[in-house]
């Protein structure tokens, strides 16, 4: 499964930052639609939640997951993981 490019941003975000995002700063970085966009912003990280690619900690809080939940299309991402593909990018 390949991530979007949202979805990527709001990644980078949690690994640069604090390991956690909250719906209000995803508005802030993703949020794009003219109208209702933390409408779309909490969809997009609850599709993100349902791949297994972030985990709810509490309402409107989201950090990366960190166990695979069994499902065919779930996944681990990890802080190492991201920096490692920053790394190729930037020896390319």
């Amino acid at each position: 499964m390949r991530l979007t490019q949202k979805q990527e941003k709001v990644i980078q975000f949690i690994v640069d930052g604090r390991g956690e995002i909250t719906i209000s700063e995803a508005v802030t970085l993703i949020g794009d639609q003219y109208h209702n966009q933390s409408k779309y912003v909490g969809e997009t990280l609850s599709r993100m939640v349902r791949r297994g690619v972030l985990c709810r900690v509490r309402r409107g809080v989201y950090k990366l997951a960190t166990k695979v939940s069994g499902k065919k299309d779930t996944y681990v991402v990890s802080p190492s993981q991201t920096r490692l593909f920053e790394q190729v990018e930037a020896a390319s």
